[in-house]
């Protein structure tokens, strides 16, 4: 069936054209001097060649074959090189590549062959925006605007394009326009409000809200927005007139609280400033967001002004009175609790906070970091057990329950427990190093010295410079009395680590007196006693046996019984003490 020709162009412009890598325009189809280009008559064939090759263009485009659709576009334009509708798709084509050169080109000739097609014209004016060309852009919106007086859309373009071009006066005039055709609105008294804002003219940026004002007087986002007006222009007295007629209309009104809290701070009153913060903390409409916005701010500065930290407290404790079933208000109580090292109450923050909200593992997270630092393992243990069940893939859970059961000597539990942990770690060999450790402590202390040694040795592999293992490893190894060579180089190591620590100190020292050289392992756990282990019942003793060992019997029993005093020691301290003999 014979295809009319006015059908394929309105076939032609029903696409929507996305095209990358094109071939540039090519110039037997269309060259600089195509400017009068005569409508062409098609023979039958022609038309039907056309349609095919459109119709190919179309599926192509449809694969996102772009090259290939543009290449059928053309043949499309050997054939009828005066079709606008394939310039216009050619050029769509060209404009989503980022040729913009080539597709105001095309977008030229196919607005010249139709100047009263609104889509040609409106695919130039933006191309010529794409160019920076705003002097072009206005004057086919101003074409537009004449020919489509009832498009208050193209009003709106013309005006934006004339902002962009930095005729503000004409965009006034353009907006001024709209508002006689539509009325008064409060988008068109807003831009208008910025221009007059932008060129100085506040008196006329105040009309613009005043009409706003006088069109719905009931509105107290109206009277805001003016008395922001006036305060950012140093008109205080009309600014409070604005925010006084909030309070008569709306006196529970959360937001203009705020907006006298900056103007009482601009005005340099900071006491009045916080009591109306304050007001509108205690505003149950006020939306939580919007508090907890402000709170962060006072985290923030109370870092730098630790005089505000009162302000903040008082902020922070209105906020979970007015607001007790919001898991955020307890939340953020509990990081400011946290930051001022008030842990217990920061602890029972956060258990609130997961009585409510039980689903962020997060605030588990910061709930067991909490309960290890106050030593509260029993706690640690149940709250763990209950994560475990909620958040089975988080390692993190199953290391803290893994120590509270070490803490409470529950090691079989323990290893079961961190076993299971470490077998869903992926790619964090830090992590798998940390779980090892404590599998190499656990075993130790279930007397299971092979399998202890096992894991502090795949912790050593992923964490050669782990100073705890290094020191635990070594010590027991030496308590042990074996590989002492390797413990006194792995205790070393420890010591090369973390500087003037008084347990590895005492580990080195230690080792030395198992391999019977009491008087290196005298000075190295001297050194240890000086740098904080004066007041540890182990080091103590450690150095009465040293000191027992090198002959001088006083001076170890003096020593035995100032360990004793510390209330730590070995088993054997007090035969010691009885028998005045070294027992080991």
């Amino acid at each position: 069936m014979l295809i009319k020709r006015n059908f394929v162009v309105l076939f032609l412009l029903a696409f929507v054209i996305f095209f990358s890598s094109c071939s540039s325009v090519k110039k037997t189809a269309l060259s600089d001097s195509d400017d009068k280009l005569s409508k062409k008559e098609l023979t039958e064939q022609d038309q039907l060649d056309f349609v095919f090759y459109y119709h190919n263009a179309e599926k192509e485009k449809m694969l996102g074959n772009y090259k290939n659709a543009a290449d059928l576009l053309f043949q499309c334009l050997k054939i009828d090189p005066s079709s606008d509708a394939v310039m216009y798709e050619l050029a769509d084509i060209y404009d989503v590549t980022g040729n913009t050169k080539d597709a105001l080109f095309l977008s030229k000739k196919a607005a010249k062959l139709e100047p009263k097609n609104k889509w040609y014209q409106l695919q130039l004016a933006s191309l010529y925006q794409k160019t920076s060309d705003y002097k072009d852009a206005i004057q086919v919106y101003q074409q537009l605007v004449n020919d489509y007086p009832h498009y208050i859309e193209f009003y709106y373009q013309l005006a934006s394009t004339q902002m962009s071009a930095g005729d503000l006066e004409d965009a006034i005039k353009t907006f001024d326009l709209i508002e006689f055709k539509t009325g008064v609105s409060e988008d068109l008294c807003l831009q208008k409000e910025r221009i007059y804002i932008k060129t100085g003219n506040i008196e006329k940026a105040v009309e613009e809200i005043q009409k706003l004002i006088h069109q719905n007087p009931r509105e107290t986002k109206y009277y805001g927005m003016l008395g922001e007006l006036y305060m950012a222009n140093d008109m205080n007295d009309k600014a409070m007139e604005a925010y006084n007629k909030i309070l008569e209309m709306e006196p529970n009104n959360p937001e203009i609280h705020l907006a006298l809290a900056e103007y009482y701070r601009n005005t340099g009153n900071k006491e009045k400033s916080f009591a109306e913060i304050l007001k509108a903390f205690s505003n149950p409409l006020m939306d939580i967001d919007t508090k907890i916005k402000i709170l962060l701010s006072y985290y923030a500065i109370t870092e730098k002004f630790e005089e505000l930290k009162g302000q903040a407290f008082q902020l922070v404790d209105t906020l979970v009175v007015v607001h007790p079933d919001e898991p955020k208000a307890f939340s953020i109580q509990a990081d400011f609790l946290f930051r001022d090292n008030k842990l217990k109450e920061a602890r029972d923050a956060y258990k609130k906070v997961i009585a409510l909200d039980k689903s962020k593992f997060i605030i588990w997270n910061q709930l067991f970091i909490l309960e290890s630092q106050l030593t509260n393992f029993d706690s640690l243990y149940v709250e763990t057990k209950r994560a475990l069940d909620l958040f089975p893939t988080q390692p993190t859970v199953y290391i803290f329950n893994g120590v509270a059961c070490m803490q409470r000597k529950k090691y079989d539990e323990a290893v079961t427990v961190l076993k299971n942990g470490v077998e869903i770690i992926a790619d964090d060999s830090l992590l798998s190093a940390q779980f090892y450790s404590y599998l190499g402590d656990s075993y130790h202390e279930l007397k299971k010295d092979s399998l202890s040694d096992m894991y502090y040795n795949k912790t050593l592999s992923l964490d050669p410079q782990n100073a705890y293992v290094l020191n635990n490893y070594s010590y027991y190894l030496s308590e042990r009395g074996v590989n002492l060579d390797k413990a006194l180089e792995m205790s070393k190591k420890s010591n090369d680590i973390e500087k003037n620590n008084s347990s590895f100190l005492d580990t080195y020292g230690w080792i030395f007196y198992k391999k019977g050289d009491y008087a290196n392992a005298k000075v190295w756990i001297e050194k240890a006693f000086d740098n904080g282990g004066s007041k540890s019942g182990t080091i103590i003793e450690h150095l009465g046996d040293i000191n027992y060992r090198l002959g001088e019997a006083p001076k170890a029993l003096e020593l035995w019984k100032k360990a004793k005093e510390t209330g730590e020691g070995s088993p054997l301290l007090d035969k010691k003490i009885a028998e005045q003999k070294l027992y080991e």
